[in-house]
């Protein structure tokens, strides 16, 4: 709070930190959070994941299954974990359910000997990773508090970059970037049932998935991007210098 009080402005991504931050800064700058398309098209270096990786890929080429999971650390919820176990255990055959992270003793519970575990890695090997295994359905499950809604929407902006169909609890950051069925689907509330039978309409409509995930990856590069961001930021803060520069002699820079 010290440093948030000493700066000329704060730069936030949401509205839930600007209104955190406002007691305490001088000026605040809300800029979009971005993603850069060439970290997820780079090739995948870290030999041993190239492996997993190329074999799911060479299943699902073969199989014309899907590669359906979760991407990151476990969450306060296990509803859309246990709907997520429950469909890739009854479509065995159809899915294989993958969960790229660190599980939780709970998740141990809910997970089978099938589930294709990939750890924690540097992000640069896990960005290649993800863009080189392209998963067709990924979650992003999140409880409605307010430090859950002060989180920028990373999972929405690299499920989507990587051509991924995503669904996502019906909360901020989410439903701030999410329109239901058009670039994702939105579950309201914490219920099994609810995350099982949106997983589930995404497999028995390809169409759709696909529909999604296209409109999601077009949404992310023209608004998302790296490049697009990049000189707002830049933008933004020269401004700030230029504004601070014209500041009268004896006034605070």
């Amino acid at each position: 709070m010290t440093c948030l009080k000493e700066c000329d402005a704060v730069i936030v991504y949401n509205s839930t930190l600007e209104e955190d931050v406002a007691p305490y800064a001088k000026r605040i700058l809300k800029l979009p959070t971005n993603v850069r398309r060439g970290d997820f098209s780079a090739p995948l270096k870290n030999t041993r994941l190239a492996s997993e990786v190329k074999q799911l890929v060479e299943w699902r080429r073969l199989t014309g299954g899907s590669i359906v999971g979760f991407i990151g650390s476990p969450r306060f919820t296990d509803a859309a974990f246990r709907a997520l176990a429950k469909v890739a255990k009854t479509r065995s055959q159809q899915v294989k359910h993958l969960f790229f992270g660190e599980l939780s003793p709970e998740h141990k519970r809910i997970f089978d000997d099938s589930t294709v575990i990939l750890p924690y890695i540097p992000y640069e090997e896990y960005a290649a990773a993800l863009g080189n295994l392209a998963p067709d359905i990924l979650i992003a499950p999140l409880d409605d508090c307010r430090t859950s809604r002060s989180k920028c929407p990373n999972k929405y902006l690299e499920y989507s970059i990587v051509g991924a169909a995503g669904i996502f609890s019906d909360v901020p950051p989410y439903s701030d970037v999410v329109t239901n069925g058009v670039n994702g689907l939105l579950v309201k509330g914490d219920q099994e049932l609810a995350w099982e039978a949106a997983i589930s309409s995404l497999l028995d409509d390809q169409a759709l998935a696909k529909r999604m995930a296209d409109a999601a990856q077009l949404d992310v590069l023209s608004r998302y991007e790296t490049s697009i961001i990049a000189p707002l930021f830049a933008d933004a803060i020269s401004g700030l210098i230029h504004e601070m520069s014209q500041t009268e002699p004896g006034g605070e820079t």
